[in-house]
């Protein structure tokens, strides 16, 4: 089965990408389909708001692939306010990532 996201990938073209997707139940089987941007070529600008969804702990590492985006300069990521479905808090606040640190 494809991944929720995961035709993401398929948009070569892309250089910018924004996505906002608060409080939308977003867990692990969607993070994998996320990580699929990582195939964009000319992908430079990524900002991902994921907060008040369910990724907690272990769940966020699909993302970690994103830092293989041959071309990307700029990262954002929230991931605040998230809860497991069994209502285990995350931890809060945002991170950005940039080949420069």
């Amino acid at each position: 089965a494809q991944q929720p996201f995961s035709w993401l990938g398929s948009l070569r073209e892309l250089t910018e990408v924004h996505l906002h997707l608060w409080d939308n139940r977003i867990g692990e089987p969607e993070l994998r389909g996320l990580a699929s941007l990582k195939a964009l070529p000319a992908l430079k600008i990524l900002s991902l708001d994921l907060g008040a969804n369910q990724i907690v702990g272990p769940a966020v590492e699909p993302l970690g692939s994103l830092s293989a985006c041959p071309a990307l300069t700029s990262l954002s990521l929230c991931l605040r306010n998230n809860r497991s479905e069994e209502g285990r808090v995350g931890e809060e606040g945002r991170s950005w990532w940039s080949p420069d640190h």
